[in-house]
């Protein structure tokens, strides 16, 4: 019985096997399908008294070819090509908006400056004023345009990033739920059932796609799964689930939070890898930056040009009037965020130290006694607020927060002033092209100069305080050596003023002038002007001040040269080289995320080889193992006929 008895475990060892070659060929294209293998092992041999005699073949198990080194390379990998895929995705969508020369700020603001030149050049021009108020309405919409379409993005990354924390949440679920059938189903059989642990393998793989996870598995054989700094997403067949959460300072901006049994935790910072991974690295790194510095570089230009637009005269009604503010800011302050939402008039930009803006978010924390302001972009701390008005152009009213201790402020400076600038002038007669003073050398009665020297002078406006001079006001300087004479004309009334010790080249400021009335009474307030003689000055040299003219040009001049002045980053960069930078930033990164995204999609293609070199399925291969275990089969059948007819010759023997 021996010779049949092996010949049969040979045949039932040869269609477990054959079943099992077929098994895999049916999935060789079955994503995540690891290569089954028959294990064979020869029975316990039977003992005589002239030696063993082998009792045939056994199926110990069918066992998975896999690699766990590989599987976790290839999850490695995957989990960073797909952040960096996504992260460079994302910011080629900022950085073709932004560098785009039909929708991108550049051709917008080149076109205002462009109308102001227009302006200088024929400040009497109706038409040019009009273009002027055009370009300036246009600049505004180019902005908001920009600043929406950002918004847009971050919309459609938080709706992503809404999608992927449900997939998670779906595929832990289905990892918990196989490591409890996983569980039964070896317990009851005592083999490893390997298409479940394919199935689970395969969801880990999916996670994985989607941030970056560590599988770490039980004695048992069910697999734990943790993200982050090691939160547990899945422990056993326990489930904890993501979600998004509000950011605690501005409601609007989501995060991801892991829910527990105790409550939901912010994880947002410990997160890495997978696509929901390259969302938060793409909205910190890029797409916040970019929605603060194009805030930088708007409210900068706005202010900017406002000042020097309150320093000019228009004339819509006739008159001298000082010009107002020419964009509408009111919508454009810096955003507090507290602990009940957003504070108003906390926080505001100082116009003389707006150059010394830095694009970066602040936190403002209270210890119930002592305030601390930590810059965002690299946690660098202030405790001095004169010190922040200094280096970081921020005026902090603490007064206006009623906070409590402990509590904290997110201050955005500049994240909502591409959106919210809007036009303040309306009519084109309004805008202040001319100078509010002009100035020059006094005339005799003849007309002809009073001066005998080479002697000039210059005047500045400090502030539009005291100003526009009525026609016929004016303000006479006159050089006796050391000493100035001047002479203030107001409303018909002249008002006498001696300033000693003065030095040719070196400016004086006109309020600094102590003024006396020959009719007494009250001596207005001079203007706020700073008036500078230079040149070779001979003794009863006379200069004289007064209102400039429609035709005057002197503001538009001014306001033109706004673009070439390098006041921002510190003095360092013009507007244009402002924004130039800022789609430079953007271009690099994106750049940078597709040399890395194609690098890393290399290690990906060359881990899935390697799984697939061990685990994959081999088409060759197992049509050579076909024709074994066929053989195998076929031999096995063989020698039962052979069994069979010995004991058929048997049984004839004994008849």
């Amino acid at each position: 019985m021996s010779m049949l008895s092996n010949s049969i475990s040979g045949l039932l060892a040869a269609q477990r096997a054959l079943s099992t070659t077929s098994h895999n060929i049916s999935n060789v294209n079955t994503e995540g399908y690891t290569r089954q293998r028959a294990e064979f092992s020869a029975r316990t041999p039977q003992g005589f008294g002239n030696g063993f005699v082998g009792t045939g073949v056994s199926i110990d198990t069918v066992r998975r070819l896999y690699d766990q080194s590989r599987e976790e390379a290839l999850r490695s990998s995957s989990s960073e090509f797909k952040r960096l895929e996504t992260f460079a995705g994302l910011a080629a969508r900022v950085d073709n908006l932004l560098a785009d020369a039909d929708v991108g700020l550049s051709p917008a603001m080149q076109g205002f400056f462009d109308a102001v030149q227009e302006v200088a050049a024929d400040p009497s021009s109706g038409t040019a004023r009009r273009v002027l108020l055009t370009e300036g309405e246009n600049l505004v919409g180019r902005l908001r345009f920009l600043d929406q379409r950002l918004s847009e993005i971050d919309t459609d990354t938080t709706r992503s990033m809404g999608v992927q924390v449900d997939e998670i949440n779906e595929y832990a679920e289905g990892i918990a739920e196989l490591n409890k059938e996983i569980l039964l189903v070896q317990g009851r059989v005592g083999q490893p059932p390997n298409d479940l642990l394919d199935q689970r393998d395969k969801l880990v793989q999916q996670i994985n796609q989607r941030i970056g996870a560590k599988v770490v598995a039980q004695d048992d054989g069910q697999y734990n799964v943790f993200i982050g700094n090691g939160q547990p997403l899945v422990t056993g067949s326990k489930v904890s689930h993501l979600t998004l959460v509000d950011n605690e300072h501005d409601k609007s901006v989501k995060e991801i939070a892991l829910s527990t049994g105790n409550g939901a935790v912010n994880i947002t910072r410990n997160l890495s890898g997978g696509t929901l991974g390259g969302m938060l690295d793409f909205r910190r790194e890029v797409l916040e930056p970019t929605r603060n510095d194009l805030g930088r570089v708007a409210i900068s230009l706005a202010m900017q040009f406002n000042e020097q637009h309150r320093q000019g005269v228009h004339f819509a009604n006739g008159e001298a009037q000082m010009g107002g503010a020419f964009f509408d800011l009111s919508a454009a302050q810096p955003a507090v965020y507290g602990p009940d939402g957003l504070v108003d008039g906390a926080v505001s930009l100082d116009p003389e130290r707006i150059g010394q803006l830095t694009g970066s978010d602040y936190r403002l924390d209270y210890d119930g006694s002592d305030w601390t302001l930590t810059r965002l972009s690299d946690n660098k701390t202030f405790t001095d607020f004169d010190e922040v008005r200094e280096q970081e152009g921020l005026d902090i009213d603490t007064n206006a927060l009623a906070a409590n201790p402990n509590d904290s402020f997110l201050i955005r400076p500049t994240a909502r002033a591409a959106g919210g600038i809007g036009m303040e002038v309306v009519n084109a007669s309004e805008i202040a092209i001319a100078a509010p003073v002009v100035s020059g050398v006094a005339t005799n009665a003849d007309g002809t100069p009073a001066n005998h020297g080479s002697g000039t002078v210059s005047v500045g406006v400090n502030s539009p305080q005291g100003l526009p001079l009525k026609q016929q006001d004016a303000i006479q300087v006159r050089y006796q050596g050391e000493e100035l004479h001047i002479r203030m004309s107001i409303d018909g009334q002249d008002y006498e003023g001696t300033l000693s010790g003065h030095v040719p080249g070196e400016s004086f400021d006109l309020r600094s002038v102590t003024f006396t009335s020959a009719l007494g009474g009250t001596v207005p307030l001079a203007p706020d002007l700073s008036i500078t003689l230079s040149g070779d000055l001979a003794e009863g040299d006379a200069f004289v001040i007064q209102s400039s003219g429609p035709g005057d040009n002197g503001n538009a001049l001014d306001l033109g040269a706004i673009q070439e002045d390098s006041f921002l980053d510190g003095g360092a960069s013009t507007l244009q080289q402002a924004y130039s930078g800022l789609v430079g930033d953007v271009g690099t990164n994106t750049m940078r995320a597709q040399i890395n995204r194609d690098a890393q999609e290399v290690v990906f293609e060359q881990a899935q080889q390697q799984r697939d070199a061990y685990s994959g399925v081999n088409l060759d291969e197992e049509a050579a193992n076909l024709l074994k275990f066929q053989q195998l089969y076929q031999a096995s059948a063989q020698v039962i006929t052979v069994a069979n007819s010995v004991f058929q010759s048997l049984l004839q023997a004994v008849r």
